[in-house]
């Protein structure tokens, strides 16, 4: 998502389009939330205030970024912002009406563009953080099946978490992955499983080299996770499990080539490969603390890393997996 972009035709609703932020309404856009700000939480304005109301278009113009604005005769009366979380979901950040404007449907046409939007570019949850103060909003994301997921006292405030899911696939569902690609040296062919953002559990089924859809999971995976089929490990007598160090987004049965970059330790020896795509990542992840964090934060305590090794630890890998034949056929 890029804001700022024709990403959709417009949705006409009356005398109001919905339309993707420009520089002609990013001001307004910035003074509409602060005025509902203002009206809604008054002296603790500041606990809500960001950076982005300077120039919301700048602030959500990057990837994984967008921004809408509901435009009556050229005056904004509501507006939408979205930003990519760390674990591939799409956050409502900004999401306001202009209190004249309020039930006249045009809050629930800007939701409906942004879910849309979401789903067409492969996002599976949209999770979204409102206050107590809030309560005609969290009517109409009740209304519009958002669940309940936190609840955190912040000093006077308290703020409440909203997830929901968007279309998925049927359990049972099987999708074909494509061919495996040829190899150099030192590096080794992947099949993209579960990516990062997806809250289905994608598996490879090994007799018909096909995934298959066996679960769904209440987060999304927090990176793109694949496997190599050439590679078995003893641990759970399956393919190797491989991490990729790319928070692009990806799709499952996606295959590319990829160059071994670490190893992920795991109590139960179902160690898992650290991988970089050929040629480079295109949003580069790193192994610091922060992604390290990102990563362990979908295991449960059982199953938390033990360890993480760099080059030192691919051989050892490798040496302890059994090569099979490639599976094209």
């Amino acid at each position: 998502m890029e804001a700022g972009v024709p990403l959709a035709p417009m949705v006409a609703e009356g005398r109001v389009t919905i339309e993707p932020l420009s520089e002609q309404f990013s001001r307004a856009a910035g003074a509409l939330i602060r005025t509902v700000l203002q009206e809604e939480f008054g002296a603790a304005i500041r606990a809500c205030e960001d950076a982005d109301l300077e120039d919301v278009l700048s602030a959500y113009a990057g990837t994984g970024s967008a921004a809408w604005v509901a435009d009556r005769d050229g005056v904004v009366c509501g507006v939408a912002a979205v930003r990519e979380t760390e674990s591939g979901a799409l956050e409502l950040k900004r999401f306001y009406v202009r209190a004249e404007c309020r039930g006249k449907g045009i809050g629930g046409t800007l939701l409906r563009e942004v879910e849309r939007r979401a789903a067409e570019d492969g996002y599976q949850q949209i999770v979204l953080t409102t206050t107590h103060l809030m309560a005609r909003a969290q009517e109409v994301y009740r209304h519009f099946g958002y669940q309940l997921d936190s609840t955190e006292r912040k000093g006077a405030v308290t703020l409440h978490t909203y997830r929901k899911r968007l279309v998925r696939a049927a359990l049972g569902a099987r999708r074909l992955s494509g061919p495996l690609p040829n190899t150099g040296t030192g590096e080794i062919a992947v099949v993209v499983e579960r990516p990062r953002g997806s809250c289905e559990g994608w598996h490879w089924d090994r007799q018909t080299h096909t995934l298959v859809l066996t679960e769904y999971y209440d987060r999304p995976v927090p990176v793109n996770y694949g496997l190599a089929p050439e590679w078995v490990n003893p641990a759970d007598q399956d393919a190797l499990d491989v991490i990729l160090l790319d928070d692009r987004r990806m799709q499952p049965g996606e295959t590319l080539v990829a160059v071994p970059a670490g190893v992920l330790l795991r109590p139960d020896g179902d160690d898992k490969l650290l991988a970089v795509p050929a040629g480079g990542a295109v949003r580069p992840v790193g192994l610091d603390e922060r992604s390290r964090a990102r990563v362990s934060a979908w295991w449960d305590d059982a199953h938390q890393p033990v360890g993480w090794e760099g080059e030192e630890g691919i051989d050892r890998l490798f040496a302890r997996c059994r090569r099979q034949g490639a599976m094209n056929g």
